[in-house]
């Protein structure tokens, strides 16, 4: 009787020191992992604050250098760092408009995710901008500007952006023809952009094509009424073909928008002098 009960509290001694040795794994464990999450933790910070400064170079550098400490948790910080790379690469073309950082932005970006279409679309437009603002610096901008655009339009063909900004890039560059099947393709693919029939209208404007153009301006202005720069350039395309009663009441609709606008109001003085005179 008395080896049975010696036996039985044998036994509840190695279960109490099993469950406490259990206890001790399990907050060994959950120590670890904690101290395991803060140290991802404090690496992301430290990457985000080289992002807080712009500075996107060693940004990455510094994720580069998170994923070798911690190779487990890859997924987490290449999630982390393309979430946050990306919306400072937008805050720096958008927000900040400072293109040349934006364009080196959008070429890590674009490295990191080589089939994301909308890094492509980013950086063309960058260097477009770029280019429009503070004129040709460095390198082949253009060219890399249409690359740029080229492969945003082959990764997404059924981009109306992409096929805007490669048509943007092409006529930029003075290759006309091929800009304005850009166009028509953008707007076949969203036919209620006003802006691209501005665009492509704006574009056979300059080609000569002045009748299609004015079909043109005329779609942009059922779409957009108010559009200024369209009553403008319809205006002064109805001059061209003289169609000067129509080309006086778009002068006139755009004075009801932009009163100052200093060229249409000499052109209107003008055409109702001729008008007057004839």
């Amino acid at each position: 009787m008395c080896d049975r009960s010696e036996s039985k509290n044998n036994l509840l001694k190695l279960l109490n020191i099993w469950f406490i040795f259990l206890i001790f794994c399990n907050l060994t464990v959950s120590v670890s992992c904690q101290q395991k999450k803060e140290s991802i933790e404090t690496s992301l910070k430290q990457c985000q604050a080289f992002l807080d400064k712009d500075d996107v170079v060693l940004a990455n550098d510094c994720y580069d250098k998170a994923i070798t400490e911690h190779p487990k948790s890859e997924n987490e910080i290449l999630d982390a760092r393309e979430k946050t790379i990306f919306a400072k690469c937008k805050e720096l073309r958008f927000e900040k408009r400072d293109y040349e950082k934006a364009i080196t932005c959008f070429q890590i970006f674009a490295n990191l995710l080589p089939n994301f279409p909308e890094a492509y679309i980013f950086l063309a437009d960058s260097y477009h901008v770029y280019n429009r603002e503070f004129g040709y610096k460095t390198g082949d901008t253009v060219g890399r500007a249409e690359a740029a655009a080229k492969k945003a339009v082959e990764l997404r063909p059924e981009s109306a952006l992409a096929h805007e900004k490669y048509g943007r890039i092409l006529e930029w560059k003075g290759d006309w023809e091929r800009a304005l099947k850009e166009y028509q393709q953008t707007i076949k693919l969203e036919p209620n952009d006003f802006s691209s029939w501005l665009a492509l209208a704006h574009l056979q404007d300059k080609m000569g094509k002045t009748n299609e153009a004015i079909e043109n301006y005329e779609q942009n202005l059922k779409l957009a009424p108010q559009n200024p720069f369209a009553l403008y350039f319809v205006g002064k395309a109805y001059e061209k073909v003289g169609r000067i009663a129509h080309a006086i009441e778009s002068y006139e609709n755009l004075l009801k928008i932009e009163a100052e606008h200093y060229d249409a109001k000499q052109r209107l003085e003008k055409l109702k002098k001729n008008t007057k005179t004839k």
